[in-house]
């Protein structure tokens, strides 16, 4: 018994609490159609033009240390290319500011590494990907590693790595509109906060009429759950209204 509480005494190493935004986003991005879309949007030049559906292959990375602490990526896709090689495309959701971001996801590079060897495999080019759309914008803490040095023009110069940091609040929604397949998850991360949307519905419309009829009617339920889901009520409440305003077709008037 006093060993217990002993043990109970030893600090754990803070966990990423996960958010009311965390289920939306792992659902659609597990859907290969939305991955593509966003992985062609936001990965540099190269890259972004093999992101094909048939080339990814989600996978599930949880790695355990010796303290029996869990560490997992929110959503990874290997994908194969026959021009540039084998990728490991990591996708991880930021919706509030945190000034242990860069850390974690350092432990998770390592982690993805250690993973291949151990398994004696090669280490495949590995690209991190970062959503944000927090409040406040731009985030006030480190977003690329070398920030995190006291002399970022020469950690540059050493460092190897980089994450692509996406804020969301920076693009307008006629610019999320024109992102394909991943346009709705980026509108309802954006306004998961405020329910403005700005733009009429007719200008929605056709992306989410196109969006569902590959993704099938089971993503609307996803998007109503998402919207009553939202903590604050009258948020909720103006997303949800929204999502059934813009799926009311002209038949249904």
């Amino acid at each position: 018994r006093h060993k217990i509480d002993m043990v109970k005494k030893i600090p754990i190493l803070r966990q990423r609490r996960s958010s009311k935004f965390d289920q939306f986003f792992s659902k659609s991005l597990e859907l290969k159609p939305v991955a593509a879309a966003l992985f062609r949007c936001f990965l540099p030049e190269g890259p972004n033009a093999c992101a094909k559906q048939e080339a990814l292959t989600r996978i599930d990375r949880v790695r355990t240390n010796a303290k029996l602490e869990q560490r997992r990526r929110d959503i990874a896709y290997e994908m194969d290319t026959e021009e540039l090689g084998k990728f490991l495309l990591c996708l991880e959701h930021q919706s509030s500011p945190d000034e242990l971001m860069i850390s974690r996801e350092l432990h998770y590079l390592a982690d993805n590494i250690a993973t291949y060897l151990a398994e004696r495999q090669p280490v495949p080019s590995i690209i991190s990907l970062i959503l944000y759309h927090g409040a406040p914008s731009p985030q006030p803490y480190p977003i690329h590693p070398e920030e995190c040095f006291g002399w970022p023009e020469v950690a540059m110069q050493y460092l190897n790595f980089k994450f692509i940091f996406i804020d969301l609040n920076k693009y307008s929604d006629a610019d999320l509109l024109k992102m394909g397949h991943c346009a709705i998850l980026l509108l309802l991360l954006k306004h998961g906060r405020d329910g403005n949307f700005a733009l009429g519905h007719e200008e929605y419309r056709p992306v989410f009429e196109e969006t569902i009829a590959v993704l099938g009617d089971s993503y609307i339920y996803s998007m109503l759950q998402y919207a009553e889901s939202l903590s604050d009520g009258e948020v909720g409440k103006k997303t949800y209204q929204f999502i059934e305003e813009i799926l009311i077709t002209k038949t249904d008037t």
